[in-house]
């Protein structure tokens, strides 16, 4: 008789194929849970979740649920062998990139009030600027 092959294993106990399809299915809930979010269409928690990326994205909200839905069908169907990762990196930086750029718009004396109502850039885009404006 041959020799059986091991499965690879992760952490928890499951094939790494099960834990990608987990996250890409949580991936894509969130993705759309934000985009009804977006449009008033979720309820209560949904006007919470946009409060929330009202607060963290400031502007760019309507960007992060997109990317995270093109994020998750690259990952869903890998066969463009599009999502490596050094794309993850790049998706990362992008959304780090626009939050700083509409934070930049803002003057410098409105960063507490921007924060406050979820306008520029968010709490990333502070993140970004404020050290670049202490230069």
């Amino acid at each position: 008789m041959g020799k059986k092959r091991e499965k690879t294993i992760d952490f928890d106990g499951s094939t790494p194929s099960k834990s990608k399809g987990i996250i890409i299915v949580l991936m894509m809930a969130l993705a759309i849970l934000s985009l009804l979010s977006i449009f008033d269409l979720a309820g209560s928690f949904g006007r919470s979740v946009y409060h929330i990326l009202r607060l963290v994205f400031g502007w760019g909200f309507w960007i992060f649920p997109i990317l995270l839905a093109l994020t998750s069908y690259f990952a869903l169907y890998p066969r463009m062998n599009f999502f490596q990762s050094a794309n993850w990196w790049g998706l990362g930086l992008t959304v780090l990139g626009y939050s700083g750029l509409f934070h930049l718009i803002r003057r410098p004396e409105m960063v507490g009030r921007s924060l406050e109502t979820g306008s520029g850039g968010g709490y990333v885009g502070y993140l970004i600027l404020a050290p670049l404006m202490s230069i």
